[in-house]
């Protein structure tokens, strides 16, 4: 569960390098959510 909510959280960050560099724009915020679904997942994994 917690290599999943690292893989999450990966991913929205790459989303948001994507957003604010411009080179895969998408949703406003959208890497912000995806990286707090990570954060929520993989602090589930833990507990």
């Amino acid at each position: 569960m917690q290599i999943l909510g690292a893989i999450i959280f990966v991913a929205g960050a790459v989303i948001w390098c994507g957003n604010v560099f411009g080179f895969m724009p998408t949703v406003p915020l959208l890497g912000w959510i995806v990286m707090a679904i990570g954060g929520a997942v993989f602090k589930k994994g833990r507990a």
